[in-house]
Protein backbone atom coordinates (compact mmCIF):
# COMPACT_ATOMS: atom_id res chain seq x y z
CA UNK A 1 0.00 0.00 0.00
CA UNK A 2 1.41 3.37 -0.98
CA UNK A 3 1.09 6.57 1.06
CA UNK A 4 -1.98 8.46 -0.05
CA UNK A 5 -3.90 5.38 -1.20
CA UNK A 6 -7.62 5.69 -0.56
CA UNK A 7 -9.41 3.34 1.80
CA UNK A 8 -13.17 2.85 1.54
CA UNK A 9 -15.25 2.86 4.71
CA UNK A 10 -18.94 2.05 5.15
CA UNK A 11 -21.17 1.85 8.20
CA UNK A 12 -24.04 -0.60 8.43
CA UNK A 13 -26.83 0.72 10.61
CA UNK A 14 -28.03 0.18 13.24
CA UNK A 15 -25.21 -2.06 14.41
CA UNK A 16 -22.80 0.80 13.66
CA UNK A 17 -19.94 -1.37 12.50
CA UNK A 18 -17.34 0.10 10.18
CA UNK A 19 -16.07 -2.05 7.34
CA UNK A 20 -12.66 -1.28 5.87
CA UNK A 21 -12.26 -2.87 2.45
CA UNK A 22 -9.35 -4.64 0.84
CA UNK A 23 -6.48 -2.09 0.75
CA UNK A 24 -6.24 -1.80 4.53
CA UNK A 25 -7.21 -5.43 5.01
CA UNK A 26 -4.29 -6.55 2.85
CA UNK A 27 -2.02 -4.20 4.72
CA UNK A 28 -2.90 -5.74 8.06
CA UNK A 29 -2.53 -9.22 6.56
CA UNK A 30 1.02 -8.33 5.52
CA UNK A 31 1.76 -7.78 9.19
CA UNK A 32 0.59 -11.37 9.89
CA UNK A 33 -1.82 -9.98 12.45
CA UNK A 34 -5.26 -10.01 10.86
CA UNK A 35 -6.69 -11.07 14.20
CA UNK A 36 -7.07 -7.34 14.81
CA UNK A 37 -9.24 -7.01 11.70
CA UNK A 38 -12.54 -7.50 13.54
CA UNK A 39 -11.65 -4.92 16.14
CA UNK A 40 -10.73 -2.41 13.46
CA UNK A 41 -14.05 -2.48 11.69
CA UNK A 42 -16.10 -2.71 14.89
CA UNK A 43 -14.32 0.08 16.78
CA UNK A 44 -13.09 2.60 14.23
CA UNK A 45 -16.37 4.45 13.88
CA UNK A 46 -16.52 5.53 17.53
CA UNK A 47 -12.82 6.00 18.21
CA UNK A 48 -12.38 8.42 15.32
CA UNK A 49 -15.80 10.10 15.71
CA UNK A 50 -17.01 9.17 12.25
CA UNK A 51 -20.65 10.06 11.65
CA UNK A 52 -22.69 7.02 10.56
CA UNK A 53 -23.83 7.08 6.97
CA UNK A 54 -25.72 4.75 4.69
CA UNK A 55 -23.49 4.43 1.62
CA UNK A 56 -19.73 3.81 1.26
CA UNK A 57 -17.62 6.93 0.78
CA UNK A 58 -14.00 7.69 0.12
CA UNK A 59 -13.19 9.41 3.38
CA UNK A 60 -9.71 8.26 4.36
CA UNK A 61 -6.29 8.79 2.89
CA UNK A 62 -3.87 6.65 4.83
CA UNK A 63 -0.21 7.61 4.97
CA UNK A 64 1.08 5.14 7.54
CA UNK A 65 -0.15 2.25 9.67
CA UNK A 66 1.82 1.24 12.75
CA UNK A 67 1.04 -2.06 14.44
CA UNK A 68 2.47 -2.45 17.93
CA UNK A 69 2.33 -6.13 18.78
CA UNK A 70 2.12 -7.10 22.44
CA UNK A 71 2.35 -3.70 24.12
CA UNK A 72 1.59 -3.16 27.79
CA UNK A 73 2.33 0.51 28.30
CA UNK A 74 3.33 3.36 26.01
CA UNK A 75 6.06 1.59 24.03
CA UNK A 76 9.50 3.06 23.55
CA UNK A 77 12.27 2.07 21.20
CA UNK A 78 14.04 0.18 23.98
CA UNK A 79 10.99 -2.04 24.46
CA UNK A 80 11.00 -3.21 20.84
CA UNK A 81 13.17 -6.01 19.53
CA UNK A 82 12.94 -4.98 15.88
CA UNK A 83 10.99 -2.85 13.45
CA UNK A 84 9.76 -3.98 10.05
CA UNK A 85 8.73 -1.48 7.38
CA UNK A 86 6.97 -2.04 4.08
CA UNK A 87 5.18 0.56 1.99
CA UNK A 88 3.94 2.77 4.78
CA UNK A 89 3.61 -0.06 7.30
CA UNK A 90 5.55 -0.25 10.55
CA UNK A 91 5.37 -3.39 12.66
CA UNK A 92 6.93 -3.30 16.12
CA UNK A 93 7.60 -6.49 18.05
CA UNK A 94 8.03 -6.57 21.85
CA UNK A 95 11.04 -8.02 23.60
CA UNK A 96 8.91 -9.40 26.42
CA UNK A 97 6.46 -12.23 25.77
CA UNK A 98 4.77 -11.33 29.05
CA UNK A 99 3.18 -8.30 27.44
CA UNK A 100 -0.16 -8.88 25.78
CA UNK A 101 -2.50 -7.10 23.44
CA UNK A 102 -1.73 -4.59 20.71
CA UNK A 103 -2.13 -1.04 19.53
CA UNK A 104 -2.73 0.03 15.95
CA UNK A 105 -2.04 3.62 14.94
CA UNK A 106 -3.36 4.80 11.57
CA UNK A 107 -2.27 8.18 10.21
CA UNK A 108 -4.98 9.44 7.90
CA UNK A 109 -6.41 12.51 6.25
CA UNK A 110 -10.09 13.48 6.11
CA UNK A 111 -10.26 16.42 3.74
CA UNK A 112 -7.52 18.76 4.91
CA UNK A 113 -7.65 17.48 8.48
CA UNK A 114 -4.68 15.22 9.18
CA UNK A 115 -5.06 13.11 12.28
CA UNK A 116 -4.32 9.73 13.85
CA UNK A 117 -6.68 6.89 14.68
CA UNK A 118 -5.40 4.70 17.52
CA UNK A 119 -7.00 1.36 18.32
CA UNK A 120 -5.96 0.07 21.72
CA UNK A 121 -6.51 -3.69 21.70
CA UNK A 122 -4.66 -4.49 24.91
CA UNK A 123 -6.31 -6.77 27.43
CA UNK A 124 -8.58 -4.77 29.69
CA UNK A 125 -8.79 -1.82 27.30
CA UNK A 126 -12.02 0.09 27.67
CA UNK A 127 -12.17 0.38 23.89
CA UNK A 128 -13.14 -3.26 23.50
CA UNK A 129 -16.84 -3.92 23.29
CA UNK A 130 -18.56 -4.72 26.53
CA UNK A 131 -21.16 -7.45 26.86
CA UNK A 132 -23.80 -4.75 27.12
CA UNK A 133 -22.66 -3.19 23.85
CA UNK A 134 -22.76 -6.56 22.13
CA UNK A 135 -26.25 -7.14 23.50
CA UNK A 136 -27.45 -3.76 22.22
CA UNK A 137 -26.01 -4.51 18.79
CA UNK A 138 -27.64 -7.96 18.79
CA UNK A 139 -30.99 -6.54 19.89
CA UNK A 140 -30.79 -3.89 17.16
CA UNK A 141 -30.32 -6.56 14.50
CA UNK A 142 -33.68 -8.03 15.51
CA UNK A 143 -35.36 -4.64 15.27
CA UNK A 144 -34.15 -3.45 11.87
CA UNK A 145 -36.04 -4.19 8.63
CA UNK A 146 -35.29 -7.37 6.73
CA UNK A 147 -33.51 -10.55 7.75
CA UNK A 148 -29.92 -11.01 8.91
CA UNK A 149 -27.51 -13.94 8.83
CA UNK A 150 -26.12 -15.60 11.94
CA UNK A 151 -23.75 -18.45 10.97
CA UNK A 152 -22.63 -21.08 13.46
CA UNK A 153 -18.95 -21.62 14.23
CA UNK A 154 -18.02 -24.59 16.38
CA UNK A 155 -14.77 -23.36 17.92
CA UNK A 156 -12.66 -20.23 18.33
CA UNK A 157 -10.87 -20.66 15.00
CA UNK A 158 -14.03 -20.86 12.92
CA UNK A 159 -15.45 -17.94 14.92
CA UNK A 160 -12.44 -15.83 13.95
CA UNK A 161 -12.81 -16.74 10.30
CA UNK A 162 -16.54 -15.96 10.16
CA UNK A 163 -15.97 -12.70 12.03
CA UNK A 164 -13.38 -11.70 9.46
CA UNK A 165 -15.94 -12.12 6.68
CA UNK A 166 -18.16 -9.34 7.99
CA UNK A 167 -21.09 -11.19 9.56
CA UNK A 168 -22.93 -9.25 12.24
CA UNK A 169 -23.58 -12.02 14.81
CA UNK A 170 -22.63 -15.63 15.47
CA UNK A 171 -24.23 -18.61 17.20
CA UNK A 172 -22.77 -21.80 18.58
CA UNK A 173 -23.81 -25.23 17.32
CA UNK A 174 -24.36 -28.27 19.50
CA UNK A 175 -23.93 -30.54 16.47
CA UNK A 176 -20.65 -28.95 15.38
CA UNK A 177 -19.28 -29.14 18.90
CA UNK A 178 -20.40 -32.74 19.41
CA UNK A 179 -18.88 -33.90 16.11
CA UNK A 180 -15.60 -32.16 16.91
CA UNK A 181 -15.42 -34.11 20.18
CA UNK A 182 -16.41 -37.44 18.63
CA UNK A 183 -19.96 -37.53 19.98
CA UNK A 184 -23.38 -37.76 18.36
CA UNK A 185 -25.54 -34.66 18.46
CA UNK A 186 -28.31 -35.40 20.92
CA UNK A 187 -30.39 -33.33 23.31
CA UNK A 188 -28.14 -32.74 26.33
CA UNK A 189 -25.63 -35.18 24.88
CA UNK A 190 -22.87 -32.88 26.09
CA UNK A 191 -22.75 -31.41 29.57
CA UNK A 192 -23.54 -27.83 30.44
CA UNK A 193 -19.90 -27.31 31.42
CA UNK A 194 -18.55 -28.49 28.05
CA UNK A 195 -21.14 -26.48 26.13
CA UNK A 196 -20.48 -23.25 28.03
CA UNK A 197 -16.71 -23.64 27.86
CA UNK A 198 -17.00 -23.90 24.09
CA UNK A 199 -19.22 -20.81 24.11
CA UNK A 200 -16.71 -18.96 26.29
CA UNK A 201 -13.92 -19.64 23.80
CA UNK A 202 -16.06 -18.46 20.89
CA UNK A 203 -17.07 -15.29 22.74
CA UNK A 204 -13.41 -14.55 23.50
CA UNK A 205 -12.48 -15.02 19.84
CA UNK A 206 -14.76 -12.32 18.41
CA UNK A 207 -16.12 -8.85 19.02
CA UNK A 208 -19.44 -9.94 17.51
CA UNK A 209 -22.53 -10.80 19.57
CA UNK A 210 -22.72 -14.55 20.21
CA UNK A 211 -25.86 -16.58 20.93
CA UNK A 212 -25.71 -20.21 22.04
CA UNK A 213 -27.51 -23.45 21.42
CA UNK A 214 -28.34 -24.34 25.03
CA UNK A 215 -30.34 -27.43 24.07
CA UNK A 216 -32.94 -28.42 26.68
CA UNK A 217 -31.41 -26.21 29.37
CA UNK A 218 -29.54 -29.24 30.74
CA UNK A 219 -32.37 -30.44 32.89
CA UNK A 220 -36.08 -31.16 32.70
CA UNK A 221 -37.14 -28.84 35.52
CA UNK A 222 -37.65 -25.10 34.98
CA UNK A 223 -34.92 -24.15 37.46
CA UNK A 224 -32.32 -26.01 35.39
CA UNK A 225 -33.26 -23.81 32.44
CA UNK A 226 -33.00 -20.70 34.57
CA UNK A 227 -29.58 -21.67 35.91
CA UNK A 228 -28.35 -22.39 32.40
CA UNK A 229 -29.33 -18.89 31.30
CA UNK A 230 -27.56 -17.29 34.27
CA UNK A 231 -24.40 -19.26 33.57
CA UNK A 232 -24.62 -18.53 29.84
CA UNK A 233 -24.74 -14.80 30.47
CA UNK A 234 -21.80 -15.14 32.85
CA UNK A 235 -19.51 -16.45 30.07
CA UNK A 236 -20.29 -13.44 27.87
CA UNK A 237 -23.11 -14.77 25.70
CA UNK A 238 -25.79 -12.25 24.74
CA UNK A 239 -28.36 -14.82 23.67
CA UNK A 240 -29.29 -18.46 23.80
CA UNK A 241 -32.04 -20.95 23.05
CA UNK A 242 -34.06 -23.38 25.14
CA UNK A 243 -35.84 -26.19 23.32
CA UNK A 244 -38.80 -28.39 24.22
CA UNK A 245 -37.12 -31.67 23.24
CA UNK A 246 -36.61 -34.17 26.07
CA UNK A 247 -33.82 -36.33 24.69
CA UNK A 248 -36.04 -39.39 25.26
CA UNK A 249 -36.83 -41.16 21.98
CA UNK A 250 -39.94 -42.74 23.50
CA UNK A 251 -41.35 -39.37 24.58
CA UNK A 252 -39.35 -36.76 22.62
CA UNK A 253 -41.25 -33.54 23.38
CA UNK A 254 -42.08 -32.05 26.77
CA UNK A 255 -45.76 -31.78 27.65
CA UNK A 256 -47.19 -28.41 26.68
CA UNK A 257 -47.56 -26.95 30.18
CA UNK A 258 -44.09 -28.01 31.31
CA UNK A 259 -42.55 -26.74 28.09
CA UNK A 260 -44.10 -23.32 28.69
CA UNK A 261 -42.99 -23.24 32.35
CA UNK A 262 -39.45 -24.05 31.32
CA UNK A 263 -39.39 -21.15 28.85
CA UNK A 264 -40.97 -18.84 31.41
CA UNK A 265 -38.28 -19.69 33.98
CA UNK A 266 -35.54 -19.07 31.41
CA UNK A 267 -37.10 -15.73 30.45
CA UNK A 268 -37.36 -14.63 34.06
CA UNK A 269 -33.72 -15.53 34.61
CA UNK A 270 -32.72 -13.43 31.59
CA UNK A 271 -34.50 -10.31 32.78
CA UNK A 272 -31.99 -7.69 33.83
CA UNK A 273 -29.23 -9.51 31.96
CA UNK A 274 -27.85 -8.50 28.53
CA UNK A 275 -29.43 -11.60 27.00
CA UNK A 276 -32.01 -12.41 24.30
CA UNK A 277 -33.89 -15.65 24.97
CA UNK A 278 -34.87 -17.82 22.01
CA UNK A 279 -37.56 -20.48 22.56
CA UNK A 280 -37.59 -23.51 20.26
CA UNK A 281 -40.37 -25.89 19.34
CA UNK A 282 -38.78 -29.14 18.14
CA UNK A 283 -41.77 -31.10 16.81
CA UNK A 284 -40.53 -31.37 13.23
CA UNK A 285 -37.13 -32.71 14.29
CA UNK A 286 -38.65 -35.52 16.34
CA UNK A 287 -41.28 -37.17 14.16
CA UNK A 288 -44.14 -34.87 15.11
CA UNK A 289 -44.88 -32.82 11.96
CA UNK A 290 -47.81 -31.00 13.59
CA UNK A 291 -47.72 -27.38 12.45
CA UNK A 292 -50.75 -26.38 14.51
CA UNK A 293 -49.19 -27.66 17.73
CA UNK A 294 -45.87 -26.05 16.82
CA UNK A 295 -47.54 -22.66 16.34
CA UNK A 296 -49.53 -23.12 19.56
CA UNK A 297 -46.29 -23.74 21.45
CA UNK A 298 -44.49 -20.78 19.88
CA UNK A 299 -47.40 -18.49 20.73
CA UNK A 300 -47.31 -19.70 24.33
CA UNK A 301 -43.53 -19.21 24.46
CA UNK A 302 -44.04 -15.65 23.25
CA UNK A 303 -46.58 -15.03 25.99
CA UNK A 304 -44.11 -16.47 28.50
CA UNK A 305 -41.60 -13.78 27.53
CA UNK A 306 -39.38 -15.25 24.82
CA UNK A 307 -37.57 -12.65 22.70
CA UNK A 308 -37.12 -14.84 19.59
CA UNK A 309 -39.06 -17.88 18.35
CA UNK A 310 -37.69 -20.84 16.45
CA UNK A 311 -39.10 -24.07 14.99
CA UNK A 312 -36.30 -25.98 13.26
CA UNK A 313 -37.16 -28.43 10.50
CA UNK A 314 -40.19 -26.67 9.02
CA UNK A 315 -40.89 -28.44 5.72
CA UNK A 316 -41.36 -25.57 3.28
CA UNK A 317 -41.61 -21.83 2.80
CA UNK A 318 -45.38 -21.87 3.28
CA UNK A 319 -44.99 -23.40 6.76
CA UNK A 320 -42.37 -20.78 7.58
CA UNK A 321 -44.73 -18.06 6.39
CA UNK A 322 -47.55 -19.39 8.59
CA UNK A 323 -45.31 -19.47 11.66
CA UNK A 324 -44.13 -15.91 11.10
CA UNK A 325 -47.70 -14.69 10.61
CA UNK A 326 -48.87 -16.37 13.82
CA UNK A 327 -46.45 -14.62 16.19
CA UNK A 328 -45.27 -11.06 16.73
CA UNK A 329 -41.71 -11.74 17.95
CA UNK A 330 -38.75 -12.26 15.58
CA UNK A 331 -38.50 -15.73 14.05
CA UNK A 332 -35.27 -17.67 13.48
CA UNK A 333 -35.00 -20.18 10.63
CA UNK A 334 -32.13 -22.63 10.19
CA UNK A 335 -30.93 -23.53 6.71
CA UNK A 336 -28.26 -25.89 5.48
CA UNK A 337 -30.25 -29.03 4.70
CA UNK A 338 -29.82 -30.36 1.18
CA UNK A 339 -32.56 -29.55 -1.30
CA UNK A 340 -33.69 -26.25 0.25
CA UNK A 341 -33.26 -23.40 -2.21
CA UNK A 342 -34.73 -20.42 -0.39
CA UNK A 343 -32.83 -17.16 -0.67
CA UNK A 344 -32.39 -14.66 2.12
CA UNK A 345 -34.80 -12.40 0.25
CA UNK A 346 -37.40 -15.22 0.11
CA UNK A 347 -37.13 -15.73 3.84
CA UNK A 348 -37.33 -12.03 4.63
CA UNK A 349 -40.46 -11.74 2.48
CA UNK A 350 -41.98 -14.64 4.45
CA UNK A 351 -41.40 -12.72 7.67
CA UNK A 352 -38.17 -14.33 8.91
CA UNK A 353 -35.86 -12.09 10.92
CA UNK A 354 -32.82 -14.31 11.59
CA UNK A 355 -31.23 -17.08 9.55
CA UNK A 356 -28.75 -19.48 11.14
CA UNK A 357 -26.85 -22.42 9.67
CA UNK A 358 -26.91 -24.89 12.58
CA UNK A 359 -24.41 -27.69 12.18
CA UNK A 360 -24.27 -27.40 8.39
CA UNK A 361 -20.97 -25.49 8.26
CA UNK A 362 -19.37 -28.15 10.44
CA UNK A 363 -20.81 -30.87 8.19
CA UNK A 364 -19.55 -29.02 5.12
CA UNK A 365 -16.05 -28.96 6.62
CA UNK A 366 -16.28 -32.66 7.49
CA UNK A 367 -17.53 -33.36 3.98
CA UNK A 368 -14.44 -31.71 2.56
CA UNK A 369 -12.21 -33.79 4.81
CA UNK A 370 -13.97 -37.03 3.85
CA UNK A 371 -13.70 -36.29 0.14
CA UNK A 372 -9.99 -35.61 0.57
CA UNK A 373 -9.48 -38.77 2.62
CA UNK A 374 -11.36 -40.96 0.14
CA UNK A 375 -9.40 -39.48 -2.74
CA UNK A 376 -6.01 -40.34 -1.28
CA UNK A 377 -7.22 -43.78 -0.11
CA UNK A 378 -9.01 -44.84 -3.27
CA UNK A 379 -7.18 -42.98 -6.02
CA UNK A 380 -3.78 -42.25 -4.53
CA UNK A 381 -4.04 -38.65 -5.73
CA UNK A 382 -3.94 -35.37 -3.82
CA UNK A 383 -5.88 -32.92 -5.96
CA UNK A 384 -8.05 -32.02 -2.95
CA UNK A 385 -5.29 -29.59 -1.96
CA UNK A 386 -6.23 -27.39 -4.93
CA UNK A 387 -9.49 -26.49 -3.16
CA UNK A 388 -8.00 -26.12 0.31
CA UNK A 389 -7.28 -22.75 1.89
CA UNK A 390 -3.61 -21.98 2.05
CA UNK A 391 -1.80 -22.13 5.38
CA UNK A 392 -1.08 -18.42 5.07
CA UNK A 393 -4.70 -17.50 4.46
CA UNK A 394 -5.99 -19.53 7.42
CA UNK A 395 -3.24 -18.15 9.64
CA UNK A 396 -4.17 -14.59 8.70
CA UNK A 397 -7.44 -14.98 10.65
CA UNK A 398 -5.76 -16.38 13.76
CA UNK A 399 -3.87 -14.83 16.66
CA UNK A 400 -0.10 -15.15 16.86
CA UNK A 401 0.20 -15.03 20.65
CA UNK A 402 1.06 -18.14 22.67
CA UNK A 403 -1.75 -19.80 24.58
Amino acid sequence: MSPGETVFVAVLKPAAQTYWTDPLRRLIAQAHYRAVWNEIFSLAWRISNFEPFEQPRKILRVSRVTVLLGCRGNPTGSQMARTGKEDGLSVLYPNSSRDSGSIIAIDYALGNDHSRLSLDLRKGSQMLKSQQEKYEAFKALHEKPGAFLMPNPWNAGTARMLSGLGFEALATTSAGLAFSLGYCDATAGLSREITLENAREIVAATELPVSADLEDGFGADPESCAETIRQAAAVGLVGGSIEDATGDAADPIFDFDLAVERVRAACEASRGLPFLLTARSENFLHGRPDLDDTIRRLQAFEQAGADVLYAPGLPDLEAIRKVCAAVSKPVNVVLGRGGLTYSLEDLAAAGVKRVSTGGSFARAALGGMMRAALEIRDQGSFSYADEALSHQEVSSYMVTAKR
